[in-house]
């Protein structure tokens, strides 16, 4: 995995270079100042970089600028922040960042944001989702419409989403396991989602699960 990393401080690159390093051993991380001029920060960047992850920065219309061009290029993004509130969150959200993580969390935090967003979800820090009404600020955001998913679609949906395996919701719905993955593939392709655990964050954080 390629990883961009960006910020305005040494001291920042320096620390979380350094946590990105033992977290994701095999992954290749360059760290870019984020006065750069754009076209050299993001040269190929649609061709290599996997990840681009924003550290606490001054300037919040350079960050601003750069999420837009993440965003056109439909790059993974993840903020680093320090402390945040609710309007923030939900700017960020609606500027196309998955990821929220506070600057002192822990490695596994940081770790568990990128595998969600790399699978497709989304994934808050959770001591920013207490800090914050989460639900309100997910309200907020702008949220991606109901899959249209057939009646057979979305009763595999929930089990996957409570945790059953194919065999198990194959024998719940009377359904060969075959049927089942199929039913499975066209639930990740109709969610826009890289696995079927991206599927179900998005599930998740857009309300298409909530009376499961």
């Amino acid at each position: 995995m390629n990883i961009l990393l960006i910020a305005d401080r040494d001291e920042h690159h320096s620390k979380f270079k350094g946590l990105l390093e033992l977290a994701l051993p095999k992954s290749n991380i360059v760290d870019k100042n984020i006065n750069t001029d754009p076209f050299h920060l993001f040269q190929n960047g649609s061709d290599h970089w996997s990840f681009v992850l924003f550290l606490p920065t001054g300037s919040d219309l350079k960050r601003n600028e750069l999420l837009q061009i993440c965003e056109n290029k439909k790059l993974h993004v993840m903020c680093i922040v320090n402390g945040i509130s609710k309007d923030e969150t939900v700017s960020l959200l609606g500027r196309g960042v998955k990821s929220l993580i506070g600057f002192d969390a822990p490695m596994d935090v940081l770790r568990n944001g990128i595998k969600f967003v790399r699978e497709g979800g989304i994934y808050l820090d959770p001591k920013i989702s207490k800090e914050i009404n989460l639900k309100s600020a997910l309200k907020d955001a702008q949220q991606e419409e109901f899959p249209t998913f057939t009646k057979r679609q979305w009763e595999v949906f929930r089990l996957v989403a409570k945790g059953c395996t194919k065999d198990e919701i194959a024998a719940e719905l009377s359904l060969k396991p075959s049927t089942v993955q199929n039913h499975m593939k066209k639930i990740t392709l109709i969610t826009n989602s890289k696995t079927l655990a991206g599927a179900v964050s998005k599930g998740h954080f857009n309300g298409w699960l909530k009376n499961i």
